[in-house]
């Protein structure tokens, strides 16, 4: 999947420091896109990932200005329903 992050994105695993279990499938997707030690950095530290933060780990592909988000991803959506079927 293409992600696209506006400026007041951010994430975060706040479970941990909550006393839950990390559910929900986060702890098997996130390490997919950022790696283990990164997803255990923020699980266990309680770590928050701004969005320039973010998308240079590999939470996003595109970084765009708060409130463009959707924009961006309708531009890409119709670039990519250009391409061959």
């Amino acid at each position: 999947h293409i992600r696209v992050a506006d400026a007041s994105t951010f994430y975060a695993l706040p479970e941990g420091s909550r006393g839950i279990f990390v559910g929900g499938g986060g702890a098997v997707r996130i390490p997919r896109l950022i790696g283990a030690a990164r997803m255990a950095d923020m699980m266990l530290t309680g770590r928050v990932y701004n969005a320039e933060d973010g998308e240079k780990v590999g939470f996003a592909q595109y970084l765009v200005p708060q409130g463009t988000a959707f924009d961006k991803a309708l531009e890409l959506a119709l670039r990519v329903a250009q391409n061959a079927p």
